[in-house]
């Protein structure tokens, strides 16, 4: 058995991922909390920032769907509006 994922656009299948079982996911619960503890909790939130503005762009770049990007901006443009609003 797999999770599947489908362009919205195209209905194409994008990828198949297998699914886990308990021990892989423990596994990575374990190596994520260690991860926690051994590192990130001990940055600035400067170099955070900047690490995870660094996978936005990443994201951003590999974006293969205008579709994604467009919906992404229009989010983007609500959290602002939202956030100013506040």
């Amino acid at each position: 058995m797999s999770f599947s994922t489908v362009n919205p656009t195209t209905g194409e299948l994008a990828a198949a991922f297998p699914l886990q079982g308990d021990e892989e996911i423990f596994e990575a619960l374990v190596v994520a909390d260690r991860r926690y503890r051994e590192d990130w909790r001990l940055r600035t939130v400067a170099e955070r920032a900047e690490i995870v503005g660094r996978g936005g762009r990443i994201l951003r770049e590999s974006a293969t769907s205008t579709r994604l990007c467009r919906s992404w901006r229009w989010e983007r443009a609500s959290v602002s509006a939202t956030s100013r609003s506040i």
